[in-house]
């Protein structure tokens, strides 16, 4: 429709005309060329997405919640043996195979459902090779109603064929082999290796590779790990050198380690080969001899603390008791001359658990210098008397607070200042404590021993740091000893992450050192060693107390109750083997129960079993195991048995009042629950 003014001449316009005219078909030609543009775009974009179907490495298909087949790219239809064309449009029963139809029925309806699946299927080709293919269905929403599933197959032929042949070379490899992922976890391993490692499949899997080195190893092997993932390279580790790997059993094996980096599962890894050289395999072939060895120094240590814990004990409760200056200096040196054979005792301990790769560390604050002066005053009488000038000089630079394993650096500081001490006639014994920062809060203490005794000639010292090595007969005739101290003490300085040696010149002196690693604590931090006031508490805890001793000795069941009544006052009650103890403590109520480990008939550990089945309170009082069994897996099978703790045999006063005040602060009535296992 069109208006426009109508005038004759040049007279004002004085109408006006309307035209129409009909557009009806340059209208439908328009929306006809708009439609077919459409339509051309969208062939276009059909044409493009099926290109890109096509040539994409996986068969790809689109199945209606009818199970028709609406879209496939060209391996798709191939798989199925025919062209794109044939099989759009089609039910799943008209173009695919039954067994097919049948292997995957599950699958489909699970899909429909709304749940993804991803699986593998094996599918015979017409040349009658077999191919391995990974199938996934993706459910379509629309609205959140499921309207199809996607399918996605891919052929992973060559992929698991390869897995399979190298899982067939992993098993017949004739070496150990461990896959361990970056986070340090073995997750996959070889028969060999868990034969050597004497461990399941079930007990390896996921296991912290730490886990197979001795406890005293650990915290370095971490260390040593994450250095080799930071530049990962294939590498025998060690040049040559052994390492100590715990077997199940708890056996310590020694092997060679060579590593090489991996992608396992699209993540990084390391491959370890683990091989016992044959002097270790003749090591291994030993090892009944070793364990009878073992169990030798076991059962010596326990029936050696047990006499000893008698006369310790009792001749601390005549120490107290007597008023006769002369008595008591007798009484000291029974107990100096036990106190000596225990320090024999421990050593050859230390030896076993080192050559077993149990020896472990732990980690606690404490003051440098509170560390260093006890040390030093142990040896303090043996140096007056000897007339010799004892000196101490700690670096004033060095953190006042640490943490770390002070028990064994005091440990080695006081073999290290006794040896000085025996082995200078006249003259002086100094120490030198200082070091130097490693990292922001880690520091290596170096302590140095320097003495003006007899000094040690070159080709001795090298037999200084062996087991059981001492210097020449006449020396060793004239000053004792065992020829474990150096050797140990080097041990325990290569655990605490050091080392320890000597310079020495004969008639000159000598300086024995050692090095440990520590961390620096803020100096708020006070150490943790209880305070003498609460063994001044120890009475008041027990007023009113009821304990139990199961002991079969007679003479350990006098001691105990002794001590008992000199630290606390208290009267307890006594039980001559675990059958009988199992009966007392079912038919009253104790607050402690002070068990012996090694009994004839019903052992301690089985006692504590049976207490802990009791019902109520009675099965939950604390039980403290008494015993000459000090080796890491004897105090560990008490606290699987369900003791609360060990305390080692010999025992005294001191000793008992803080096992005493552990398990009774808290305790305000008979046969409460103890809570958690802690150290005595």
């Amino acid at each position: 429709r069109r208006l426009a003014p109508y005038q004759e001449g040049r007279e004002r316009a004085n109408g006006m005309v309307l035209t129409y005219i009909d557009v009806t078909a340059v209208v439908q030609l328009r929306e006809q060329v708009a439609q077919t543009m459409v339509a051309t775009e969208l062939q276009s974009h059909a044409r493009f997405l099926q290109q890109l179907a096509d040539s994409a490495p996986v068969m790809l298909g689109f199945w209606d919640a009818t199970l028709q087949l609406r879209f496939a790219n060209r391996a798709y239809a191939a798989a199925l043996g025919k062209s794109v064309d044939a099989v759009l449009g089609k039910q799943r029963e008209e173009i695919l195979l039954p067994a097919m139809l049948k292997n995957t029925a599950d699958k489909v309806k699970e899909a429909l459902g709304g749940v993804h699946q991803r699986f593998e299927s094996e599918r015979v080709l017409d040349n009658g090779r077999t191919v391995v293919e990974v199938v996934e269905y993706t459910p379509h929403r629309v609205g959140g109603e499921v309207d199809g599933i996607f399918a996605t197959v891919a052929d992973v032929t060559a992929i698991h064929d390869t897995r399979q042949a190298l899982e067939a070379l992993f098993k017949a490899t004739p070496s150990a082999l461990l896959v361990v992922s970056a986070e340090g976890r073995v997750v996959k391993w070889n028969d060999d290796a868990l034969h050597m490692l004497g461990r399941s499949a079930n007990s390896l899997a996921s296991l912290p590779v730490e886990e197979l080195v001795p406890p005293s190893l650990r915290e370095r092997h971490v260390a040593v790990r994450q250095a080799y993932q930071s530049h990962s390279q294939r590498q025998a580790m060690g040049s040559g050198r052994l390492f100590s790997l715990v077997r199940g059993d708890g056996q310590v094996i020694q092997v060679d380690i060579h590593l090489a980096p991996v992608r396992w599962e699209g993540l990084a890894a390391t491959v370890v080969s683990l091989v016992q050289p044959s002097a270790a395999l003749t090591r291994q072939a030993e090892e009944p001899g070793q364990v009878a060895r073992r169990n030798f120094l076991a059962n010596m240590s326990h029936e050696m603390r047990t006499p000893l814990n008698a006369i310790l004990g009792m001749s601390q409760l005549l120490a107290l008791e007597s008023r006769d200056k002369k008595q008591g200096d007798r009484l000291q040196s029974i107990q100096d001359a036990s106190e000596h054979l225990l320090s024999i005792i421990n050593d050859m301990l230390d030896v076993a658990k080192i050559e077993a790769g149990s020896l472990t560390l732990e980690e606690v604050e404490f003051a440098l210098e509170e560390t260093v002066h006890r040390s030093v005053n142990l040896v303090a009488e043996r140096a007056r008397i000897k007339k010799l000038t004892l000196s101490t000089d700690i670096d004033s630079m060095l953190p006042p607070m640490l943490r770390g394993d002070s028990r064994r650096i005091e440990q080695v500081l006081v073999n290290l200042l006794s040896n000085a001490v025996k082995f200078t006639p006249e003259g002086s014994v100094s120490l030198r404590v200082s070091g130097s920062q490693a990292a922001e809060k880690r520091w290596l203490l170096r302590l140095e021993v320097r003495d003006t005794g007899i000094g040690i000639a070159p080709e001795q010292q090298i037999r200084l740091f062996k087991p059981f090595q001492q210097l020449e007969d006449h020396d060793n005739r004239r000053f004792g000893g065992t020829g474990l101290g150096l050797s140990i003490s080097r041990e325990l300085a290569r655990a605490l992450g050091g080392d320890c040696g000597v310079v020495s010149v004969p008639g000159q002196g000598s300086t024995f050192w050692f090095t440990a690693l520590v961390d620096s604590v803020p100096v708020s931090v006070q150490p943790l060693a209880a305070p003498p006031r609460a063994r001044r508490n120890v009475r008041a805890l027990c007023k009113g107390k009821r304990f139990l001793v199961v002991e079969d000795d007679a003479i350990n069941r006098l001691l105990i109750c002794e001590l008992i009544r000199a630290t606390c006052g208290l009267e307890c009650d006594i039980a001559e083997g675990g059958e009988r103890g199992v009966e007392m403590a079912a038919a009253d109520t104790y607050d402690l129960i002070l068990m012996d480990m090694q009994m004839p008939g019903m052992d301690g550990l089985e006692a504590t079993r049976q207490i802990r089945a009791l019902p109520g309170a009675r099965g939950k009082v604390p039980v403290v195991a008494l015993t000459a069994n000090v080796f890491p897996e004897d105090i560990h099978r008490c606290i699987e048995a369900g003791m609360n703790a060990h305390l080692a045999k010999p025992v005294g006063t001191d000793e008992l009042a803080t096992m005493l005040e552990t398990w009774l602060r808290n305790l305000p009535a008979s046969g409460k629950d103890p809570g958690q296992s802690r150290p005595a």
